[in-house]
């Protein structure tokens, strides 16, 4: 990302940082982090204009392009040859990895820069919106499956946790706090915060990691759910 608006995507040589190829200037920021399709050698990412596009991984040419036409500020999410992603024009988008075409649309009602999150073995992925809202969408068909509604703007994205805490979406649900959610869009259990969550939690090794805004703690907390 760029101050001035014009993003642009850039690989860098990872022994010395010097700058293996950057595409051209897209004429806005980026905020969306970009994700590698490895089996046709691309990387994807969006663009405040609107604008999702996959690269060549190996000279950075542009291999497609999609104007949805409102930011996409969330980081894509590929699984096999799909992509999800989510826009400030209130959709839940499933693309082909392969040409950027349309599969499915779910419609949030709401704008959301929330990076989707998918249970693959239970047909789900997950997003939320800036009116609060968060959505369990069946990710081979885009239906609705279920929906959580608090008043708090939720720009938070969800991870999926394994291992002992097995079956559970972690996600900023209400005023600093964090929600447990089940696949069928129950919160099991939560867990109060200092501050609210920003960014992915990571999990690994039955650690919950995440950041707060304010007071800017790191936060480990131990799943033992």
């Amino acid at each position: 990302e760029t101050f001035a608006p014009d993003g642009f995507l850039a690989k860098l040589r990872r022994d010395d940082g010097s700058t293996v190829w950057e595409s051209k200037t897209l004429g806005q920021q980026i905020h969306s982090s970009p994700a590698l399709y490895e089996p046709a050698h691309l990387a994807m990412a969006g663009d405040n204009s609107g604008h999702f596009r996959a690269w060549n991984i190996s000279d950075g040419s542009l291999r497609w392009e999609k104007n949805i036409g409102a930011p996409i500020k969330s980081s894509p999410l590929i699984e096999g040859s799909d992509v999800y992603v989510t826009s400030w024009d209130h959709g839940l988008y499933k693309l082909s990895a392969e040409t950027g075409a349309t599969l499915w649309r779910f419609d949030l009602a709401s704008a959301s820069q929330s990076s989707p999150t998918l249970w693959l073995e239970k047909d789900l992925v997950v997003a939320a919106t800036k009116k609060g809202i968060i959505f369990g969408v069946a990710a081979s068909t885009g239906k609705l499956k279920w929906k959580i509604t608090h008043t708090e703007i939720n720009s938070a994205s969800a991870t999926l946790l394994v291992g002992p805490a097995k079956g559970h979406f972690a996600i900023g649900c209400e005023a600093q706090t964090l929600c447990f959610i089940n696949d069928e869009g129950r919160i099991e259990f939560k867990h109060k915060l200092k501050g609210k969550l920003t960014g992915v939690p990571v999990y690994h090794n039955g650690v919950l990691y995440l950041s707060e805004d304010e007071p800017g703690d790191l936060v480990a907390l131990k799943i033992t759910h």
